[in-house]
């Protein structure tokens, strides 16, 4: 997805989630029936403390594994290790990405307690940093699944070599990018008090 087409879509977010606060959904006296309450109850859960903290916990031990997979990547380089690799990154960027949408949401709510604009700026950095990771880890796996076996051929094994060598800095570079958008997430966590 490209940048453009992120930022649109996590403003979408941003602005149903800020509608529905208006309109009166995450106030419980504006509950009407039963399945509206039950309705309300998940939208709160998902966004409270302790939904977010333990999604938070779930992207760090997907990052401790992720760095797992690059250093077998490295050691071991293999199509399998690299897309392996990949793949586990892809995953964690879908998870930042699901707990960006809940901290917008969450930085919304506060903003009318309070001057959020770290928080904002933060969330800014997040969104940036996660959608430049799902790039390059998008564009590794389209290389990665590209790449013909070399039939015994040393041109092609070399070349093979060469582009998962650049695979793999393109991950650790998109590495770089989720641990600058953890660290934003933890900026905005103190700022909405968490």
């Amino acid at each position: 997805m490209s940048r453009g087409k992120w930022v649109l879509a996590v403003v979408l977010v941003v602005l149903i989630a800020g509608s529905l606060q208006a309109s009166g959904l995450f106030n419980s006296s504006a509950v009407p029936s039963q399945q509206s309450a039950a309705v309300y109850n998940v939208i709160a859960a998902d966004i409270s403390d302790g939904g977010i903290v333990s999604d938070i916990a779930a992207v760090d031990a997907q990052m401790k594994t992720s760095v797992s997979d690059l250093a077998t990547a490295s050691k071991t380089l293999t199509q399998e290790n690299v897309q392996a690799a990949a793949d586990r990154l892809q995953a964690l960027t879908s998870l930042a990405s699901a707990v960006t949408v809940k901290l917008q949401t969450r930085v919304v709510n506060a903003s009318a307690a309070g001057d959020q604009s770290a928080s904002k700026a933060a969330l800014s950095g997040m969104v940036a940093a996660l959608s430049n990771a799902s790039s390059l880890v998008a564009t590794v796996s389209n290389n990665v699944k590209s790449i013909a076996p070399d039939a015994g051929d040393a041109t092609v094994a070399a070349g093979n070599t060469t582009k998962l060598n650049l695979a793999l800095i393109r991950l650790k570079i998109a590495q770089l990018y989720l641990q600058e958008a953890r660290q934003d997430m933890q900026t905005v966590v103190a700022g909405i008090k968490i």
